[in-house]
């Protein structure tokens, strides 16, 4: 989402008119899953991928209507091999829905930058934000097929303007799943008129974010890595220099923590992960403690076991044994700080996602649930 929407702030800044094409619902096996998004140009450009490059060229085919018509649409493809008439033979053994609308800042200007603000919330949002978008209407004069607005994830409605007329939509937003496409009524605020509308709700999550305790050389590449995953990383550590070092130009934030005012200097709301990796023990121990009852969704500790646990039978608190990973990462053989950083982010993304590490040809039905 990261990459996307700076997409989008450099074509609103460059007034480039360009079709955002997005998965609205899949079937079988994709090489995308659903709220998957790409950017199309007018030349035939295109920043993300929806297919591997499969369908990519007939997908712009379709975007040069929508680009000259400013008209949202949405199309179909089944790339199932055994469909010689349809289908793409590319062997996917799936079929996938896609929105197509207009990003115009020129000549729908308002439009383009609803749709940038709504993105650009969800973007900052520390929680899961909320897209709803129309895909069907029966008043298109009111309300467009690919009119967007931005639910905040505990809300129970919304209101929103049109023209002349204000319309309003109410329903439970915790009864549907993260992605999901329903039929409801829009209505106006006295009640006496309605449109019906088919819409899509994408459910945008927080961006990962990775806290690195300890600024030295081997943290350099972790959060390199961490970087390209377009995650936002923090970097904190209780020497100046460190912090300050041009190594670490990459991170998001830098902040001095050398006691416990500095500590509450860092943000624990969203979707946080945290590596311990100061290589001292005392530092490591200080970090420790302050993190107890922190929110976070990974906590790993780089070193050996035996230092490890040492280091967690010293402190003054205990934590559960699940909610601690030592020594950090998978078990992949890795050596160096590149290896390494690479188990310890594939195991962030194992704990985050709730999977179970294995070889995916071990896995049985659909490697997406």
């Amino acid at each position: 989402m990261l990459a996307f929407v700076e997409e989008l702030k450099k074509n609103w800044a460059n007034r480039n008119k360009v079709v955002i094409a997005t998965v609205i619902n899949t079937i079988g096996s994709t090489y995308r899953q659903v709220g998957a998004k790409s950017i199309f140009y007018e030349n035939g450009r295109f920043e993300g991928v929806l297919s591997g490059g499969c369908v990519e060229g007939d997908i712009f085919e379709q975007c040069k209507a929508v680009l000259e018509t400013g008209e949202a649409r949405h199309i179909y493809y089944n790339l199932q091999d055994d469909d010689p008439i349809f289908g793409f033979g590319v062997g996917c053994d799936g079929g996938m829905e896609i929105l197509l609308q207009i990003f115009d800042p020129i000549n729908h200007s308002e439009t383009a930058k609803k749709l940038l603000n709504i993105y650009s919330n969800a973007l900052e949002s520390k929680g899961s934000y909320r897209v709803l978008t129309v895909l069907e209407s029966d008043n298109t004069s009111k309300i467009n097929p690919g009119t967007s607005w931005g639910l905040q994830a505990d809300s129970v409605g919304n209101v929103f303007k049109n023209h002349d007329e204000s319309y309003y939509i109410t329903f439970d937003d915790v009864a549907y799943d993260d992605f999901t496409q329903f039929t409801i009524n829009a209505l106006t605020e006295n009640g006496s008129k309605k449109i019906e509308i088919n819409c899509f709700l994408e459910t945008v999550k927080p961006i990962p974010q990775l806290l690195i305790l300890g600024a030295g050389h081997d943290a350099v590449t972790l959060a390199k890595q961490a970087k390209n995953l377009n995650w936002f990383v923090t970097v904190a550590d209780y020497r100046t220099a460190h912090i300050e070092s041009e190594m670490f130009d990459m991170a998001d934030e830098r902040i001095l923590c050398s006691n416990e005012k500095h500590f509450k200097n860092i943000s624990f709301e969203g979707d946080v992960s945290v590596v311990v990796m100061s290589h001292n023990f005392e530092r490591d121990k200080f970090y420790l403690e302050q993190l107890y009852l922190k929110n976070f969704t990974y906590l790993g500790i780089l070193g050996s076991r035996k230092r490890t646990i040492k280091l967690i039978e010293s402190l003054n608190v205990t934590y559960p044994e699940e909610k601690v990973y030592y020594p950090a990462g998978l078990d992949l053989g890795s050596e160096g700080p590149e290896e390494i950083a690479l188990s310890i982010l594939a195991e962030i993304l194992k704990v985050k996602n709730n999977r179970t590490g294995n070889f995916l040809v071990q896995k049985t039905g659909l490697i997406h649930e």
